[in-house]
């Protein structure tokens, strides 16, 4: 997803994004609340975290990154995720589910307005 002037778009052929999703996922990015470490073991597949189940988010401003965040699952509680935050290896238990905010496809966050069209155009 990549911001251009004041919109966001997905994808190299630049459909525009669902402006809620992409504001939902600039929040939970903004207000990530760090509740504790969980394992410092490296054992990641237990948290949904092994390099082919984690989903990784970088948020990045004119080519520097701020913030990555490798998302795992949500806890038994569903209000809780388990995630690896700026490259640490430890596990952290984080507010919010993450996997929510931004485990969905190119479909799921373009927009689904359509532009009216004369069709005697």
């Amino acid at each position: 997803i990549v911001k251009d002037g004041e919109r966001w778009f997905i994808g190299d052929k630049k459909y525009p994004a669902d402006a809620a999703a992409v504001e939902l996922m600039l929040s939970s990015i903004e207000s990530i609340r760090v509740l504790g470490t969980v394992s410092a073991s490296g054992d990641y597949d237990r948290y949904g975290l092994a390099d082919d189940a984690r989903l990784t988010v970088t948020a990045s401003l004119a080519g520097k990154t701020l913030r990555t965040i490798a998302v795992g699952k949500n806890s038994v509680t569903a209000r809780q995720s388990y995630a690896l935050l700026d490259g640490a290896k430890s596990v952290s238990l984080v507010s919010g589910s993450l996997t929510d905010a931004f485990g969905k496809s190119a479909d799921e966050l373009r927009a689904k307005d359509v532009d009216a069209k004369d069709p005697a155009k």
